[in-house]
């Protein structure tokens, strides 16, 4: 989220920049929260980064989306078992799919953190 937007903005701007589509934040569904910690930034290594997540399921026809390739060159379509167990799948991402995460609830954890409700 930028300074001062909504989430209902948020949620429109960037189904838009990583989907291609924008959608209300009402099509979402609450999935979790989680932190990221990492030791350096985009800019360099002078300082850490803190990244927070709110997640969000959503259900769509795939044919709709209009996958943009400013971030990402190739997309492809993997089941959660395939994904958790993927190497080339970055860890982070790996952890929204993953309920061994639901154990470290914690602020004081260092590690991803996952708020998930069941």
């Amino acid at each position: 989220m930028l300074k001062d937007e909504k989430l209902q903005t948020a949620f429109e701007r960037l189904t838009e920049i990583e989907l291609g589509i924008r959608l209300p934040l009402s099509v979402g569904k609450f999935y979790g929260i989680w932190q990221h910690f990492y030791e350096d930034n985009s800019m360099g290594g002078d300082f850490s980064t803190h990244y927070i997540v709110i997640a969000f399921l959503l259900k769509l026809q795939p044919n709709i989306l209009k996958l943009p390739k400013s971030q990402h060159n190739a997309y492809c379509w993997l089941s959660r078992a395939k994904l958790i167990n993927d190497d080339d799948v970055h860890y982070n991402c790996r952890a929204y799919f993953n309920n061994k995460t639901n154990d470290a609830i914690g602020l004081d954890n260092k590690d991803i953190i996952c708020l998930m409700r069941q």
